[in-house]
């Protein structure tokens, strides 16, 4: 038997997890999103008493109905108000006139370091509003995900299939973080799960609450469709773009961008479509057999 000492640490963070978990499922919704053919789950956070809801585009996009289960079990239908495909973050409405619903807070920014508890509260495998318990493994994740932009946080408690749009939760009882991925080779929970974090969230709902979508990132340069051996030739520097202000110039070669190799015209239009207006990417060049290191602003095109 444990002695008394143990027993106590141990109750005492079981009543954390309680209390943290009873301070949030009540902002945390069920979602099934329906159309032609498709018929899939997932969770959403209430972020606004008047029924604004976030959660993982990709659970919602393309459905022709989406039902919102709220923690009592009513459900409502809900509207997709806005949505960034940079970030898989969308924006629902379940709005009801003259009503009001629970929220969950979502955490301050450094609300909680590697190796805390969490806990995430989702929808798996639409069984409802489910919680698993774990640690925060990491934060900053990048290029782990095709298509996500945010630097996520990374945990170890249990998230499967709907439980994306779901919350990952600190002991305070405040969100740290949306569930947007697992990585696995099963297609069920090993022990990766990934989420958006909360000052992610905070910016994206500013304009997303705004009925706004973020602008598409542009470099200004038109690049040779055949990939030259080391990278992607320029043969246009648009004289009023990102790239000029950073001075590249026509004939210089991209070898890559942010980090990642430019092996193709298609490598190119993925990382910008991953991109933000407004964000610095390092771009290495070469320049007439010079190798340059370039910071550039990318800018932003309707």
């Amino acid at each position: 038997m444990p002695d008394d000492e143990d027993l106590r640490i141990a109750l005492a963070e079981s009543k954390a997890v309680s209390q943290a978990v009873s301070s949030v499922r009540k902002g945390v919704v069920a979602l099934r999103a329906l159309g032609t053919g498709r018929d899939a789950y997932g969770s959403g956070v209430v972020v606004a008493p008047e029924g604004l809801v976030l959660t993982a585009l990709h659970v919602v996009d393309g459905a022709a109905v989406i039902a919102v289960t709220l923690d009592d079990g009513e459900e409502i239908t809900g509207k997709l108000r806005a949505a960034d495909r940079s970030v898989d973050l969308a924006l629902l409405e379940i709005t009801t006139p003259g009503r009001t619903f629970p929220t969950a807070t979502l955490a301050p920014d450094h609300a909680i370091d590697v190796g805390e508890t969490v806990v995430a509260v989702s929808n798996p495998f639409g069984l409802g509003t489910s919680v698993s318990k774990g640690v925060l493994s990491a934060v900053g994740r990048r290029n782990v995900v095709e298509g996500q932009r945010a630097p996520l946080l990374q945990t170890d408690a249990a998230i499967n299939p709907g439980s994306s749009g779901g919350a990952l939760v600190n002991l305070r009882g405040e969100v740290i973080g949306l569930i947007t991925a697992i990585i696995t080779r099963s297609g069920g929970h090993q022990g990766v799960g990934l989420a958006v974090p909360a000052h992610e969230l905070r910016r994206a709902l500013d304009r997303l609450s705004k009925g706004e979508t973020a602008p598409r990132a542009w470099l200004g340069v038109r690049v040779h469709k055949e990939p030259a051996p080391e990278g992607l030739k320029i043969l246009e520097v648009a004289p009023d773009g990102p790239a000029a202000a950073a001075g590249l110039k026509d004939g210089d070669v991209l070898r890559t961008l942010d980090g990642r190799p430019l092996a193709r015209i298609e490598d190119l239009r993925l990382l910008l479509e991953e991109a933000r207006a407004g964000e610095s990417l390092v771009a290495e060049l070469s320049r007439q057999g010079e190798r340059l290191s370039v910071p550039i602003k990318v800018g932003a095109r309707d």
